[in-house]
């Protein structure tokens, strides 16, 4: 249905809140009208750049809705002389606030319904919570200002982020945001960056622990450095305690708590002889999303 500032308009719903911001219930006769004029090339019927040519197309939706009785003569007079109000562009970089998420639905559709007819004809409902979207768009739009005075000498906007919020019970996904600026660059790093997940990847190794081995109240050594001029053993911030409790490595410590538990893992399911157990320690970071290996 058209782009306003860049971004893509689906849907005659959406249409109606962009170009009139109203719901699509409440459009007036001639608002529908002309909603129906540019469905057939909505580039061509650009409001924003040829409002004339617009206008007369919305003027022969009316003229085919009299001839074949929809409206009466007073009802299409009234509609042809009505002007057309367009609401006003919003200048926010983000009009939506999940720009990202709607092109990423609009790409998986497809996959789930092969048949092009019938997308055609789909209500499809997200699982995105609009307040919890527009907080993680703000989240991420604070910190990279505040990265960027950090790194003063990088050009300014050239650092970016991506945020996922999913719900842990069902999957779905509640919020996303692919960068810095939709409007500058479609790029989705949310589902599209194909980088090291770092330290996302530590809540599967301890679940895995969990889940096989350990509960949260279990001890694990925690890898340390041993200085020549002082024989004392440091975690990362200098405390001497050499075991901690599982759940507390989780938000505290570095990678070493990471790997020891990793570690741990493999040597309790070798050593009871359950390589059962041990296959599904691995399978089980796989269902998040990880490969096997």
């Amino acid at each position: 249905m058209g782009q306003q500032s860049g971004v893509s308009i689906y849907g005659v719903g959406e249409a109606a809140n962009a170009y009139f911001g109203k719901d699509v219930t409440q459009l007036l006769l001639p608002e529908a009208a002309f909603i129906a004029g540019i469905i057939r090339s909505p580039n061509r019927y650009n409001p924003y750049k040829n409002l004339a040519k617009v206008t007369e197309r919305r003027n022969q939706v009316l003229e085919s809705m009299l001839e074949a009785g929809e409206v009466s003569q007073q009802q299409f007079a009234e509609s042809k002389q009505a002007v057309i109000e367009l609401r006003q562009i919003s200048n926010t970089k983000d009009l939506q606030g999940m720009p990202y998420f709607s092109q990423y639905a609009i790409e998986e559709l497809p996959k789930i319904v092969s048949d092009p007819e019938a997308l055609q004809h789909l209500r499809v409902y997200t699982s995105i919570d609009p307040d919890l979207q527009r907080v993680a768009y703000e989240t991420v739009s604070k910190r990279l200002e505040a990265l960027d005075k950090r790194f003063p000498k990088k050009p300014k906007g050239s650092l970016n982020a991506a945020l996922v919020a999913i719900r842990p019970k069902t999957g779905e996904i509640v919020a996303m945001v692919g960068g810095r600026n939709y409007l500058e660059n479609q790029f989705n790093r949310a589902t599209d960056a194909m980088r090291q997940p770092g330290s996302v990847f530590k809540p599967f190794v301890y679940a895995a622990a969990i889940n096989s081995a350990y509960d949260s109240s279990s001890r694990i050594f925690t890898a340390a450095s041993i200085f020549k001029d002082e024989k004392k053993t440091f975690t990362f911030n200098q405390d001497t305690i050499l075991t901690r409790k599982l759940r507390r490595c989780l938000f505290e410590q570095g990678d070493n708590a990471s790997r020891r538990s990793r570690q741990e893992q493999e040597r309790h399911h070798r050593r009871s002889g359950n390589a059962v157990e041990y296959r599904k320690s691995n399978e089980f970071c796989g269902k998040g999303g990880f490969p096997k290996g």
